[in-house]
């Protein structure tokens, strides 16, 4: 019952963001990374960067390990992911993919203590699932005490929108 709670906030603020609807008071808030885990986290789509939307209203950007969302285009088969990291004692970053629409486990994507900043491809897509969903990619950081960074990349009409506002706003904020 808490993971559908979760996720039904995860996906009332998507919405908001998507909408545009952010709170016009209240300025908005950059994330800062914990410089002994991921420093940086870059999803692209073959064309351009797709945004980080933290589970904070008004707030862009790589923070702690939690919960974020990324909107990908309708039939996108896949990404790149890209983790960054600076602390030396990480050994790998593990990624481990679930097809949540479909309860499919995906293919899982490691990276090694040097690949700090190599993009790899994530599949969000199978030929045997019967369409677009919610993919979920959990990356684990191993070598330090970190709990897991949970990105759901949801195939979404309004991902243009919901990007180009995330970006506007790390503009205001100063990227």
């Amino acid at each position: 019952m808490k993971k559908i709670a979760q996720i039904a906030m995860l996906l009332a603020a998507t919405f908001c963001i998507a909408a545009g609807a952010v709170n016009a008071q209240q300025p908005p808030l950059a994330l800062t990374p914990d410089p002994d885990l991921l420093t940086g986290l870059t999803f692209n789509d073959g064309v351009r960067d797709l945004q980080l939307q933290p589970n904070v209203a008004n707030a862009v950007g790589l923070g702690r390990p939690g919960i974020y969302a990324v909107q990908a285009p309708p039939g996108l088969d896949s990404v790149t992911v890209t983790p960054t990291w600076t602390n030396t004692s990480i050994t790998s970053v593990s990624g481990s993919v679930r097809h949540v629409t479909y309860g499919q486990d995906g293919s899982s994507v490691t990276w090694s203590s040097s690949e700090s900043g190599v993009g790899k491809t994530v599949s969000l897509m199978s030929s045997r699932l019967p369409g677009n969903g919610t993919t979920l990619l959990t990356l684990s950081v191993t070598g330090v005490t970190s709990k897991p960074y949970r990105l759901y990349l949801q195939h979404n009409n309004l991902w243009k929108s919901a990007n180009d506002r995330l970006r506007q706003l790390e503009l205001e904020i100063g990227d």
